[in-house]
């Protein structure tokens, strides 16, 4: 799995997302790719989550693209318990997106979100302090 969060170091900007979403180009913007090219290719989940408060209700979504550029899955989830963080939320979004990208038999993803507490803890950079967070981590 490739982990990127464009601001965290030089190295990832050059992995910057397209000018245009691939759900939104034309088909001749996005070209096109074999069966085995999606299967092989590296595909694209971004994930985001929030809570209204901090703890309080909230919600998490996330998408998953094929490396021809097309969304093949997308999934919103809320949860109106008022005990959710948004570190929760944004680990229940990427979850969700990984269970898809499992499902789809993916087999090289690259990782987008905004939360950079996840996305480090997931590499190992972060210790996971929280029990809440380390199970789901």
């Amino acid at each position: 799995m490739v982990w990127t969060a464009p601001w965290l170091d030089e190295e990832t900007k050059e992995s910057e997302p397209p000018a245009t979403p691939p759900m939104l180009a034309t088909a001749d913007e996005r070209g096109t790719a074999s069966h085995t090219d999606d299967q092989d290719g590296e595909w694209l989940l971004r994930f985001d989550g929030a809570c209204r408060s901090n703890p309080g209700p909230g919600g998490a979504g996330a998408a998953l693209f094929k490396p021809s550029g097309p969304a093949v899955w997308t999934c919103s989830h809320y949860d109106p318990s008022i005990g959710g963080t948004n570190n929760t939320a944004e680990y229940t979004a990427l979850l969700l997106g990984a269970r898809a990208a499992a499902d789809h038999g993916v087999k090289k993803l690259r990782v987008e979100g905004d939360s950079t507490l996840v996305i480090q803890q997931v590499r190992g950079i972060f210790a996971t302090k929280s029990t809440r967070l380390r199970a789901l981590r």
